[in-house]
């Protein structure tokens, strides 16, 4: 397998070599041949190979080539790769590339804090800046590595595009919401992307924006057009198929439900005749998970059988349906629960048989695990009896906390605070000492006075990109694996609104 280098040069089709008539016996093959030839070299050596002739140019920008090199790598438990990084087949070669490059640095990067959690970066200064008004950041979420989606104070949500040179303006706006977002889902699809967003007043709405890969060299045309919109749903939290999964509804932010994107139906999710419903029950994540629906509420983890809430859609009724967990559970080590979130692949730091589940979560400063895990093997999910296996601390920050973003895939981490963002590493303690893994933190400018957005964080996870928004207007763009130079180096005076 052709490891990933800590450094790749940059290449580009006006280099000197383009004009250079190179004999070589090379050039002769064919383009499979070459390709299989390259699959036995070095990242380093393929680009070097690059440089050599326009030919041979064009053979290590194949999307076959790129594609066989990231298949090899996603055999390793070591390399995280997005999931909208797949199928390979439906991503260009530039991403594909850059994909290849990014999850090997941060995996070097990994190794070396392993043997000294020392070894970590302190930068001075971002990649990027983008200047929003003063006190207006609301929300952030990433797409894709590339794309990010900005909420503003008077609800209008922006769209911009990270691979641009210069932050002047979004790449797209929308001023169709008529409240603040508090749950987003995206799904791809061969190349497609749909994201559904939920807000604060019981609407959603559906987008299905253009938007190419990071690095993609296909033009780039994105909008923020409504394609649909619903009424009395809020707190998006999971998405599978046509189902969409609400931790409030009907006005009830304390009313969970499952609907039947396809047909409008929908089935409640109550919390069951053996649990104190009290104010604090909310719903905080939801996991479609095969046969199972795990809802993490403050105080409980509810289990329902995916069979049953397809019986009671299928049913038509003109009235909602509920049903009820067929198991209910609860947190070891701690009464109460904040910000989980589900993770339906165990991560590799953690043993769990078939059919476990993770649940990470912010307590105090630290970061922490818990592994829903059946107990023995069972016929089928109305059989089946789960556990909640001890808490795992993953890592901790010393500063007061102000928002975190966790990975889909449970590895990584990028918490704010008022002096920092800072990308973690989860990593099961193996002394009191052995409490923060950290490779790689940014000093926020001015932060005496410049004070972060509470919960305005977005991270991706596989690229090592994330952003933090300020109460200045300030979206600071942090860059774990950077080859170029910060954007904006003239970071303006914070200018306060006139009263």
């Amino acid at each position: 397998m052709p490891p990933v280098v800590p450094a790749a040069p940059r290449s580009t089709p006006e280099s000197p070599a383009d004009n250079v008539t190179v004999s070589c016996p090379l050039v002769n093959l064919l383009p499979k041949l070459i390709t299989q030839i390259l699959l036995q070299l070095k990242i380093n050596d393929i680009l070097r190979v690059r440089q050599t002739c326009r030919h041979l140019f064009k053979q290590t920008k194949s999307q076959k080539l790129w594609a066989s090199i990231a298949q090899q790598l996603l055999h390793s438990p070591e390399i995280i790769w997005p999931s909208w990084g797949l199928p390979l087949d439906a991503i260009p070669a530039e991403t594909i590339e850059d994909l290849v490059f990014r999850t090997g640095r941060l995996t070097e990067m990994q190794r070396t804090l392993w043997i000294d959690d020392s070894n970590k970066e302190i930068r001075t200064s971002f990649e990027g800046l983008i200047v929003r008004p003063y006190d207006s950041p609301m929300g952030l979420h990433l797409i894709r590595g590339r794309w990010l989606l900005v909420q503003l104070n008077d609800f209008t949500l922006e769209l911009w595009d990270l691979d641009n040179t210069t932050y002047a303006h979004p790449a797209a706006t929308c001023s169709q919401l008529g409240g603040f977002v508090d749950g987003i889902v995206h799904a791809e699809s061969g190349g497609n992307i749909e994201i559904v967003i939920s807000t604060t007043s019981f609407q959603t709405y559906k987008f299905a924006p253009v938007l190419p890969f990071k690095h993609d060299p296909r033009p780039s045309s994105p909008n923020l057009t409504v394609v649909n919109s619903t009424e009395g749903y809020s707190s998006l939290k999971a998405r599978a198929g046509q189902l969409l999964a609400f931790g409030a509804s009907s006005g009830n932010n304390l009313r969970t439900c499952i609907v039947d994107e396809s047909t409008g139906n929908e089935v409640e999710l109550t919390i069951g005749p053996d649990v104190k419903e009290v104010p604090t029950q909310k719903t905080l994540d939801i996991l479609i998970q095969g046969d199972v629906i795990f809802v993490a509420r403050h105080r409980n983890l509810q289990l329902y059988a995916t069979s049953d809430v397809e019986q009671a859609l299928a049913h038509h009724n003109p009235t909602s349906s509920s049903i009820r967990p067929f198991q209910s559970l609860t947190y070891p080590g701690t009464p109460l629960l904040h910000n989980p979130k589900f993770h339906p692949n165990i991560p590799s730091y953690i043993k769990a048989p078939r059919g476990s589940i993770a649940i990470t979560h912010f307590v105090d400063q630290y970061w922490h695990a818990f592994i829903v895990q059946p107990q023995g093997p069972q016929a089928d999910s109305l059989h089946r009896n789960y556990e909640v296996l001890n808490l795992y601390a993953l890592s901790r920050c010393i500063d007061p906390i102000y928002g975190t973003s966790v990975g889909d895939n449970g590895y990584r981490s990028a918490i704010l605070t008022p002096q920092s963002l800072s990308i973690h590493l989860a990593k099961l303690w193996e002394n009191e000492r052995d409490d923060i893994h950290m490779p790689v933190l940014w000093q926020i400018p001015d932060a005496e006075v410049d004070l972060p957005r509470p919960g305005c964080i977005a991270f991706d996870e596989a690229t090592g990109i994330c952003v933090a928004g300020m109460g200045s207007g300030r979206l600071w763009i942090g860059d774990a694996v950077t080859r170029r130079e910060p954007k904006l180096s003239n970071i303006p005076d914070i200018q306060k609104p006139m009263v």
